[in-house]
């Protein structure tokens, strides 16, 4: 009886990430963390496309820094972070504010899936070849994304 008990306990929530992007996130090969400039945002979205993706920008946002991860530690930790910080939220409450400070790319073969993701507004937008989304998250996983970019080195945009 207190097995099951501390089971319950320790059980996952629900996840608003749609089944198809949550198996991508699972199943990645590689993952890349990415530091973005939250207030570079490019301001003709329309216009952007996979092709005008520079080395500089990510969905629009400036890049600080970024790491690719392919080590089973790293990517864990990361999968983690972006589940934990997507739980079923019941009473949604919609910032107009949209200032990203962290970028994640999850590939596996030829599939890719890229979260922007805004912990301050409680946002997250999901690009993939599939689906353009957005979901609400929590600041769940924000210390672990933080902590992994300030180990390699990467500057963190400061909220103001």
């Amino acid at each position: 009886m207190v097995l099951l008990a501390v089971l319950v306990v320790y059980k996952r929530p629900p996840t608003a990430l749609p089944e198809d992007i949550l198996s991508l996130i699972n199943n990645a090969e590689s993952i890349e963390l990415y530091s973005l400039d939250a207030y570079t945002r490019d301001k003709d979205l329309e216009k952007f496309n996979a092709r005008e993706m520079t080395a500089t920008k990510f969905h629009g946002q400036t890049i600080y820094g970024s790491r690719r991860f392919t080590d089973e530690d790293h990517k864990s930790r990361i999968r983690k972070a972006i589940i934990d910080s997507a739980p079923v939220i019941e009473n949604p409450f919609a910032a107009a504010c949209f200032w990203p400070r962290h970028g994640v790319r999850f590939t596996a073969g030829d599939k890719h899936l890229d979260l922007v993701i805004c912990f301050q507004c409680v946002n997250m937008q999901i690009y993939s070849p599939q689906r353009e989304d957005s979901i609400q998250v929590t600041s769940a996983g924000k210390s672990v994304l933080n902590r992994i970019l300030n180990a390699e080195g990467i500057p963190i945009e400061p909220e103001r």
